[in-house]
């Protein structure tokens, strides 16, 4: 039989499936290949939005040190944040422009105990105290989404050794980490904050922290610096002894909240060291023989 006799292969239904499935795949690559950026493309966004990011970083970091060193520590006198403070009272809306000067403090790294003792100070022990925790809590998500945003790798460039261990306890500990980190002043408000998010520590964990460790304190400066307001224009005894027994409540708060603190640490600790002796007695009891062997 010649060559031109011979009968064609007919195609099998599984070679047309694949045939049909291959020109698919290509038919789709190349319509991704298309729709999305070059490599070089992704790569020029990326540092373009990283750039920007580093220097909002750089910018907020840089803060912290011009409040404390700077002439910019002027603006920290207590009677132009209260009279600041006095205009935003009579706003409509005090409440939303109290948040928003939180947040923008945060941005700026402003002390928030400053701004937490001036709510309570303008706006009384309940009032002041609804506002500083609602303003301390949004400036703490704006900032922690800031960290978020900008990676763990660039913001320990930025930050110093001391940071970046605290960087690594957020992480490993999670709302323990948090709570400590809120009692205790171990670095600046918006640095902790900028590093929780960086270090990437769950949402959840990092809110609860937060609140956790910022209520007491919070509830407290701002009944302190609201009394202390009072006995100041009425010094009379009960004002006084009033000032004296929330200075004493932060202390014991404080004092309490820490030895908390350090009990739950060491009860995770002891628990770390009991998995490891179980795994190990498991293995052990595993590589015993048995009756039959």
């Amino acid at each position: 039989m010649s060559p031109q006799e011979r009968p064609q292969a007919t195609p099998t239904p599984i070679g047309e499936a694949a045939q049909s499935a291959g020109g698919r795949a290509g038919l789709r690559a190349r319509w991704v290949a298309r729709a999305l950026p070059s490599p070089e493309e992704r790569w020029g966004r990326r540092r373009k939005r990283r750039l920007l990011l580093g220097g909002v970083a750089l910018a907020s970091l840089a803060m912290v040190g011009l409040w404390r060193w700077t002439p910019l520590a002027d603006y920290l006198r207590l009677g132009t944040l209260m009279h600041l403070a006095y205009g935003l009272k009579a706003l409509p809306y005090a409440a939303l422009a109290v948040v928003g000067c939180y947040v923008l403090g945060g941005l700026i790294a402003m002390p928030v105990t400053v701004l937490i003792a001036v709510t309570g100070l303008v706006f009384g022990a309940w009032q002041g105290g609804i506002y500083a925790l609602a303003g301390t809590m949004a400036s703490a998500l704006v900032t922690y989404a800031l960290g978020r945003v900008l990676g763990g790798d660039k913001v320990r460039r930025i930050a110093g050794r001391r940071i970046n261990n605290l960087s690594d306890k957020l992480a490993e500990q999670g709302v323990l980490a948090m709570v400590v980190l809120r009692v205790l002043p171990v670095a600046p408000f918006t640095l902790v904050n900028v590093m929780a998010g960086a270090a990437r520590i769950r949402l959840r964990d990092y809110l609860i922290g937060t609140l956790l460790g910022m209520a007491p304190g919070i509830v407290l400066t701002v009944a302190f610096a609201h009394q202390l307001a009072r006995a100041l224009q009425h010094p009379d005894a009960r004002s006084v002894g009033i000032v004296v027994l929330a200075a004493a409540a932060m202390i014991a708060v404080a004092w309490g909240v820490q030895r908390l603190v350090n009990a739950l640490s060491q009860a995770r600790q002891r628990r770390a060291q009991v998995q490891p002796n179980a795994a190990a007695a498991v293995d052990a009891g595993d590589a015993l023989p048995g009756p039959g062997t």
